[in-house]
């Protein structure tokens, strides 16, 4: 298991692309979801990529049950903003049959797919955490092996350098109501530890560490919990915010 993307819903895809390629990243237009209703742009940091989210039709924040798709009016309502992620595993089966061994509920796989620009398309399956935090992730399993996928992107220009220069994600931060049972679930469900760290406790995961705070640490009274924070590691520090995400180069 390895933290696959981070799920940042916009109001518009093309404001998000400026945004981020303001800021010194490398974004590259992914292209359509058809059963959805939406399109994407993709930051990638190799395997680990921000995927730039937007309702195709203006105004649209309805997710339409898509169970990835949760939060996104609550994001949207807010002017953007990033509400669950998604976990890769090489084999959906395995995967569920370990998970709900160990207590977790895990929905049927359904498919999906993304229409390139070019007409190509792009196919995988993703299962929903049906209990756990508000935030919790979705497992995703692409039709390509890593080291294929990791190529492919590549070869079509997707993962690429960035103008700001050699970035890689280190961490994602959430703010929670109960940082210590968040944490204690995300180890469940990754298989790593958590550990204290400062006033927060963070759980190892392969491209992308989830840290956890408390929710006044982020998050107004009366909101739900939700990501807060992207910590990449970089040649030059900044903090940029972004359509309700801080984006952390350190």
């Amino acid at each position: 298991m390895r933290f696959d993307h981070l799920l940042h819903w916009v109001p518009d895809r093309e404001a998000g692309v400026r945004a981020y390629r303001d800021a010194g990243f490398h974004v590259a237009i992914g292209g359509e979801h058809p059963a959805w209703g939406t399109h994407n742009a993709l930051v990638h940091f190799g395997l680990p990529y921000v995927e730039i989210i937007a309702f195709r039709e203006p105004g649209r924040q309805d997710p339409a049950g898509v169970h990835l798709f949760r939060g996104a009016g609550r994001m949207l309502g807010r002017g953007g903003g990033a509400a669950t992620f998604a976990v890769a595993v090489p084999d959906m089966a395995r995967a569920a049959a370990e998970l709900r061994a160990r207590g977790l509920a895990v929905g049927e796989p359904e498919p999906g797919r993304r229409v390139r620009p070019d007409g190509s398309e792009l196919r995988w399956r993703t299962a929903a955490l049906t209990g756990g935090p508000e935030w919790r992730p979705f497992l995703i399993q692409w039709e390509q092996p890593d080291p294929e996928r990791l190529a492919d992107l590549r070869a079509r220009g997707i993962d690429a350098p960035h103008p700001l220069g050699e970035v890689q994600m280190r961490h994602i931060v959430i703010a929670s109501r109960d940082p210590a049972g968040d944490a204690e679930w995300c180890a469940h469900l990754t298989g790593h530890p958590a550990r204290r760290e400062g006033a927060g406790w963070r759980v190892p995961l392969a491209g992308c560490d989830i840290v956890l705070v408390a929710a006044d640490a982020g998050v107004a009274d009366g909101e739900a919990p939700r990501i807060t924070r992207l910590v990449l590691a970089g040649p030059i520090a900044r903090r940029i915010g972004l359509f309700g995400l801080d984006v952390v180069v350190e």
